[in-house]
């Protein structure tokens, strides 16, 4: 399956997508056109426009792999030299 916008055209697919020809992307590049809704938000941590089957949620944190760094000394070894930029 092709996902638009994921190829060589990048946004340019999406942006000449029949479903948004009636939008003059200059005009929302250079924000002149109102946005549909503008969310009244009350601090930095609100959560008013999630739905609370997510907000209930207790976080958990992904504990994450070993370290990558330990193998690489391994992986250069039989090296003479690395480039001066690393």
């Amino acid at each position: 399956s092709k996902r638009l916008g994921g190829g060589e055209g990048d946004a340019e697919e999406v942006k000449s997508h029949v479903f948004f020809e009636s939008i003059n992307w200059d005009d929302v590049y250079n924000k002149k056109i109102t946005p549909p809704l503008v969310p009244f938000i009350l601090s930095q941590t609100s959560t008013d426009y999630f739905e609370e089957e997510f907000t209930a949620e207790n976080p958990q944190l992904t504990p994450p792999d070993e370290s990558p760094l330990k193998d690489y000394g391994e992986l250069f070894k039989d090296f003479d030299s690395v480039a001066s930029d690393w």
